[in-house]
């Protein structure tokens, strides 16, 4: 496996830094207890150690909004994650960010508002996953949207990998985007909904469990981190309904396969 480049690992902690200072704002910030073996996690193999960090927060905005990254030995960022669930009377989408670039280039730019209220939805994040999709276009490759995303994800998510030597621009266009979810909150205070509270929670909870059903995400993790930390990570921490996400408390796991082909 390769080791981020520099302007890959330059372009996600800028990222990572915006996440943790606009979209959810310390002043607004509620940081959640996470158990100790799942925030920070040991794997990768001898020749190339990963640690994996995760930090879960609170707001008026989500009931949880995770914010997790992978680093090399050497200190590189190579993958950053975000899942915002947004609290049940909001109307808010749910958030989902994946990037990867595990092998010197970002081979994986997942970007999503779900729906939980179709006419919010409609009237302030289409609007932005639209622009979005401008501004990449010409620098990523599209990728099939995977099975398990129909009828949870938006039919506006952007699902590709970055063009070598694009990335600034993907970058950039990533930034601008971030700004505007970060804005969402304030415009979507007191908008029009059309489904109740119950009914975004079942939106809520058809989102979580189909990526539950997510294999490759999770056969991923499982190459880095092992497939035990994988599985708790995933289905009964990340992915786990918000109430009765119990973690079981384990070690921090030293099963680590060969992550080469990831």
């Amino acid at each position: 496996m390769s080791a981020s480049t520099p302007s890959l690992d330059r372009g996600l902690y800028a990222l990572l830094h915006l996440v943790n200072e606009e979209l959810i704002h310390p002043n607004q910030r509620r940081e959640l207890p996470i158990p100790e073996h799942l925030r920070t996690i040991c794997g990768g193999s001898p020749e190339q150690p990963l640690t994996m960090t995760t930090a879960r927060y609170q707001s008026d905005a989500f009931d949880a909004l995770t914010v997790a990254s992978i680093t090399t030995g050497s200190g590189h960022l190579c993958s950053l994650t975000v899942v915002g669930i947004p609290g049940r009377n909001t109307g808010f989408p749910i958030v989902g960010i994946d990037l990867v670039a595990l092998r010197g280039s970002l081979s994986l730019i997942a970007v999503d508002l779900a729906p939980t209220d179709d006419v919010a939805w409609d009237s302030y994040c289409a609007p932005l996953l639209r622009a979005l999709t401008h501004d990449l276009s010409g620098v990523v490759i599209p990728r099939k949207r995977p099975d398990f995303t129909e009828g949870v994800f938006s039919p506006l998510a952007v699902i590709a990998g970055a063009h070598a030597g694009a990335e600034s621009s993907v970058f950039a266009a990533l930034s601008a985007f971030l700004r505007k979810v970060a804005d969402l909150p304030a415009q979507m205070t007191g908008s029009d909904q059309t489904l109740s509270a119950s009914s975004r929670l079942d939106r809520r909870e058809l989102w979580l469990a189909a990526e539950r059903r997510n294999r490759k995400e999770h056969n991923a993790l499982a190459k880095l981190f092992g497939a035990a930390l994988a599985t708790e990570y995933l289905d009964r921490f990340l992915f786990a309904s918000l109430t009765d996400a119990q973690p079981v408390s384990q070690p921090c796991n030293a099963e680590a396969a060969d992550v080469s082909s990831h």
